[in-house]
């Protein structure tokens, strides 16, 4: 199945080392994200949206850094299950609301890192993430899929 990375950023230049991967644990495309970042060594902290959830005010920032319409998944189970009534005539608030009831919606994985949310996953594009904090050991072929596709 084909997808697209999507790479925003904004400020927050505090947590610009700190890495997070938001996701669920079960979701074939984060996993093969996480095995990734571990491939290589990466250092991340990984936010299961399933146990933790996620804060109104995080999305709504995130909603104003990426567009709402990025972060809704439209694909998954969830959004087939509900009602007709919380899909149609959606607006940023709705969809936050929306997003912050039901965090499986979240299109995933989300990568924060120095500052930018990426949502999708692309060997390509998270090769060029850290392309300087690789070392020509961590670039060897792993386990990781060469599939350039994102799942959503």
């Amino acid at each position: 199945m084909s997808g697209r990375v999507t790479t925003a950023g904004v400020g927050g230049e505090g947590l610009a080392s700190m890495t997070t991967l938001y996701g669920i644990a079960n979701c074939d495309t984060v996993r093969r994200a996480r095995r990734w970042l571990d491939a290589r060594g990466i250092d991340y902290r990984f936010h299961d949206l399933r146990a933790e959830g996620l804060d109104a005010e995080l999305l709504r920032a995130w909603a104003a850094e990426l567009g709402w319409q990025v972060l809704l998944n439209r694909q998954s189970s969830t959004w087939r299950q509900l009602a007709a009534e919380a899909r149609d005539g959606l607006d940023e608030d709705r969809a936050v609301g929306l997003l912050a009831t039901h965090p499986l919606l979240i299109k995933r994985p989300v990568l924060e890192v120095e500052g930018r949310r990426h949502v999708g996953f692309s060997e390509k594009l998270y090769a060029s993430l850290f392309a300087g904090k690789l070392t020509a050991d961590s670039c060897q072929p792993s386990v990781v899929s060469s599939q350039q596709s994102v799942e959503s």
